[in-house]
């Protein structure tokens, strides 16, 4: 009995098509969201740079690194130095106080959680509201307390590090802390030689992130003091803000924030390195 040979399907090339470009229609969306809010925006900051471009009358003509040129002035020499003086001294103050936090409240205490939550408020108070109660407390006049603004932002930005230390106290494995235990390693010790060489990427991470948003903060600053007295407390988001907005000077507001960009690049690539070399460990 002969046997009828089957028709063999066809290929469907269409639907393979498909298949294959199908990933990224369902990223399409949010790719065209973040061309719109962030790479459009961007081109046209580095496009403005480069013109005299005004608030008023609107896009202007070329003149090339003339906006960059002018940036090379003492005034905004003595900007980077309090921009820098701001960061260094806020991230490294919030690391410090960040870390302590978390080691004394690491262990089981009574009330526990209810200093944890009251250490995490800070964290949570939106910048421009903190910025308005320190600036009832800061009142030349009748505040209560009187001390440099980057006090302020070691308040607001320890609360941060406290909860990423304290994750990563947590999983830590009890077994390495018993272990030195058992060794006679103090306290002291255990601190310096096992928790924070197990710490180092959470502090890193942290830390550079917490470096990248104090960079660009603005209305923490902008709120207190709008970068006065006399320009003693001006940042660079602040010289961007009265740039583009108070002078109208769109082109070398631009440039500004082309520096701005550039030093977030620094630490967005130290932080890509490090965790590339983590992943690869």
């Amino acid at each position: 009995m002969s046997v009828t040979a089957q028709p063999q399907k066809k290929s469907r090339p269409r639907y393979r098509s498909w298949v294959r470009w199908r990933p990224y229609a369902y990223i399409l969306p949010a790719g065209l969201l973040l061309f719109l809010v962030y790479f459009l925006p961007m081109f046209n900051a580095v496009r403005f740079s480069f013109t005299d471009a005004d608030l008023i009358a609107g896009a202007g003509k070329w003149v090339g690194l003339k906006n960059y040129i002018d940036l090379f002035t003492p005034e905004f020499g003595w900007v980077l130095w309090r921009t820098l003086l701001w960061l260094v001294v806020g991230v490294a103050g919030s690391m410090v106080i960040g870390v302590l936090m978390a080691l004394l409240l690491e262990k089981a205490l009574p009330g526990r959680t209810l200093f944890r939550v009251i250490l995490t408020l800070p964290w949570i108070f939106p910048d421009s509201i903190a910025a308005i109660m320190w600036k009832f407390t800061l009142h030349p006049g009748w505040g209560l307390v009187n001390f440099h603004m980057i006090a302020i932002r070691i308040w607001k930005g320890a609360p941060f590090i406290f909860l990423a230390v304290l994750a990563g106290l947590q999983a830590i494995p009890r077994e390495v802390e018993e272990a030195g235990c058992v060794d006679g390693a103090t306290a002291w010790q255990r601190l310096i030689y096992l928790k924070l060489p197990m710490l180092k990427p959470v502090l890193w991470a942290s830390g550079t992130i917490l470096a990248a948003w104090t960079l660009v903060i603005f209305d923490l600053v902008y709120v207190l003091t709008a970068g006065g007295p006399l320009s003693s407390t001006e940042i660079l988001s602040i010289t961007i803000y009265d740039a583009g907005f108070y002078d109208g000077r769109v082109g070398a507001a631009s440039a500004l924030s082309m520096v701005a960009i550039a030093a977030l690049s620094i630490f967005s690539y130290f932080y890509v390195r490090r965790e590339m070399r983590s992943g690869l460990a």
